[in-house]
């Protein structure tokens, strides 16, 4: 997924270049992603929860304006750093409420890692969205469409093929970066579950991706 390229290109680069330095961004805490709620959370609570973003962007689509926050932390760890653990939220507000969130946590508190064999409980024209709360919870992200948030973390090849009748997406990312074999170079370990709804909040179809050990 290109938003997945775009880390891994920005984590090798940084991580390149800065040789011993542990830790890249601004931490940031977790436990108030479970409160966020889509059409409710403004920016004012946002930044009362999580603090000042790293990056703040002022984006416009057709007639429409939007404010986004990123927050991320990215920090080496594990035995001989060879593991970059990474958090992420992305928040996009719309007349200064939220749009959409997208949340991805590798770190053990608070981690976002899921069972992605659990799509196969999930019934296309069946499962509804609280139906994937019951069997997942409320670790990953809810994006209302259209959002600026599908362009940073769809591949382009998915956004062509999302259905027209898409009001809402679903979704679950992990990933953190795994060292290889020589020098300062890590590689990006990653798994994500896309769940696209229809109006009545009902699944109409699914995305799933991994490359995790």
């Amino acid at each position: 997924m290109r938003s997945y390229t775009v880390i891994f290109l920005m984590s090798l680069t940084f991580w390149g270049l800065i040789g011993c330095t542990s830790s890249y961004g601004v931490n940031f805490v977790t436990n108030n992603v479970a409160v966020l709620t889509i059409g409710k959370t403004t920016i004012k609570e946002a930044t009362e929860y999580f603090g000042d973003p790293l990056l703040k962007e002022s984006v416009s689509r057709d007639s429409t304006e939007s404010i986004v926050l990123t927050y991320r932390y990215d920090e080496k760890n594990h035995a001989f750093f060879e593991r970059i653990n990474k958090k992420r939220l992305e928040l996009e507000f719309v007349d200064s409420v939220l749009n959409a969130f997208v949340y991805s946590n590798s770190f053990d508190e608070d981690s976002t890692d899921f069972d992605s064999n659990i799509s196969s409980k999930l019934a296309i024209n069946k499962t509804t969205k609280e139906d994937v709360f019951r069997l997942m919870g409320r670790r990953g992200g809810d994006i209302r469409l259209p959002s600026e948030l599908v362009k940073s973390n769809l591949s382009e090849s998915i956004i062509k093929d999302m259905p027209t009748t898409a009001k809402e997406l679903l979704l679950y990312q992990y990933y953190y970066s795994k060292k290889v074999k020589f020098g300062e170079v890590y590689a990006l370990r990653y798994k994500s579950l896309l769940l696209f709804f229809d109006s009545n909040a009902t699944l109409i179809k699914t995305y799933k991706e991994s490359n995790t050990d």
